[in-house]
């Protein structure tokens, strides 16, 4: 009967490292629900754990994909993604203080088969620097998950759709008109909300008084060198001609709670 036993064990042994199984269930991995879930959240953490751990939790070395946007003026930018490209923009977003926060929306399909998963999904998403909105996204997107080694998911494919639904502040683009008596006006075209509006200033110059005074009487001190306030108290930034000089009170000046950056024509 010892003998019985002892063979007993010993084949059950052997079945468990042909098998890879004991007596105890093999651990499940998380539900799809769960990763979508715990994806918005870290990344909505990223600012606070790094690009490069939320990168070694979520994504697959070998990750591929394609993102689509759509923006106010409903231009269409298709761009490939991989694991290095989507390092460099987390990395980027990071070093400019950009913060995104992600609020899951809706599933609109999960499934698991062996150890692949697809997910499609809908969430919102808001970028924000210095406590400021940027802007707003609705997000769709569609997830090709592989198991690894430790039976967590990681993104192998990933294809979203970003449709802008609100811009409140970005990049702005400008130009510059020189008049016949030294003067200039700007055509300066920027997001407010849910479009992009066209401005026009005018600045003139006053060269014994150092100063250039905009359109609605608001004057700046330029030396040909900074640019200040008239009192001299608050400066601007540093600019050696006339444009950088118009350019400034632009950026910083008149239209600060609209443009991050201004792209010259």
């Amino acid at each position: 009967m010892k003998n019985i036993c002892t063979y007993i064990h010993w084949l059950a042994g052997i079945v468990i490292l042909l098998t890879g199984r004991s007596g105890y269930a093999q651990e499940a991995p998380p539900s799809l629900k769960d990763f979508f879930m715990r994806y918005a959240q870290v990344r909505s953490q990223m600012h606070q754990i790094g690009a490069e751990a939320m990168l070694a939790k979520f994504f697959d070395l070998r990750m591929t994909g394609a993102r689509a946007d759509y923006d106010i003026n409903n231009q269409l930018t298709i761009k490939k993604l991989d694991y290095k490209s989507t390092k460099e923009r987390y990395l980027s977003e990071l070093e400019s203080g950009i913060i995104t926060q992600i609020k899951p929306i809706k599933i609109l399909h999960e499934s698991v088969k062996d150890n692949k998963g697809l997910l499609t999904a809908i969430n919102e998403q808001s970028k924000i620097k210095d406590g400021q909105v940027l802007e707003k996204h609705t997000v769709i997107y569609t997830m090709l998950l592989l198991l690894d080694e430790q039976r967590q998911w990681k993104i192998y494919n990933y294809t979203a759709n970003y449709l802008i639904d609100e811009k409140n502040k970005g990049l702005c683009s400008c130009e510059l008109y020189n008049s016949s008596n030294g003067n200039v006006v700007s055509r300066l075209i920027y997001p407010e909300g849910e479009s992009m509006t066209t401005a026009l200033d005018y600045f003139s110059f006053n060269s014994a008084a150092k100063t250039i005074t905009t359109g609605n009487g608001q004057s700046y001190y330029w030396d040909g060198n900074t640019v200040s306030t008239p009192d001299r108290k608050h400066q601007l930034g540093a600019a050696k001609t006339a444009k950088d000089a118009i350019m400034l009170i632009i950026l910083k000046g008149l239209y600060g709670n609209f443009c991050t950056e201004i792209r010259l024509r």
